[in-house]
């Protein structure tokens, strides 16, 4: 008879989120990265095709065009869920982040326009007594989705606005 004794570290793994939202592709911010690799590619599959650059020039298209799809794909997987009273950021090249709940005393999500230092969308977090704890989100987020989020956490927390 199986036994599910080796299984439970696992589960634990895969506990499901409370509360969750994903960036998405269909967004302002997904259409303009996405233009931007597909003029990208164009350029390198131009440059590769008529060889009127230098190999320098090349390899700057390349690399512009590779990080561009990178920077795509990070931004498209970007994650939020609530566990038990924790926020978790993940992304798929980015680094996971995580975020305490407890003893929080208001919820903001902030547009920062395009700021390439603070994210298009930032969420800070507040405190008594502490500075203000910020996590800034990519372009591909839907401003409607993050506001549920924002409100389904705030109801979960019973944080009055």
């Amino acid at each position: 008879m199986p036994t599910t004794a080796g299984l439970e570290p696992i589960q634990k793994q895969f506990e499901t989120c409370d509360i969750e939202v994903h960036a998405e592709m269909i967004s302002i911010g997904g259409a303009i990265v996405l233009a931007i690799c597909m003029l990208l590619t164009t350029g390198v599959i131009a440059v590769a095709t008529f060889y009127t650059a230098t190999s320098f020039q090349q390899m700057i298209i390349i690399f512009l065009c590779l990080g561009s799809w990178a920077y795509f794909i990070s931004s498209i997987t970007e994650k939020l869920c609530v566990k038990n009273k924790t926020i978790e950021f993940t992304s798929f090249f980015g680094k996971s982040k995580q975020i305490d709940l407890n003893d929080l005393e208001d919820l903001l999500l902030v547009y920062q326009g395009f700021n390439l230092e603070r994210g298009m969308e930032t969420i800070e977090f507040r405190r008594r007594g502490r500075e203000p704890e910020s996590l800034a989100l990519g372009p591909c987020w839907q401003r409607n989705k993050l506001d549920a989020f924002i409100h389904a956490v705030e109801l979960s927390l019973d944080i009055q606005e």
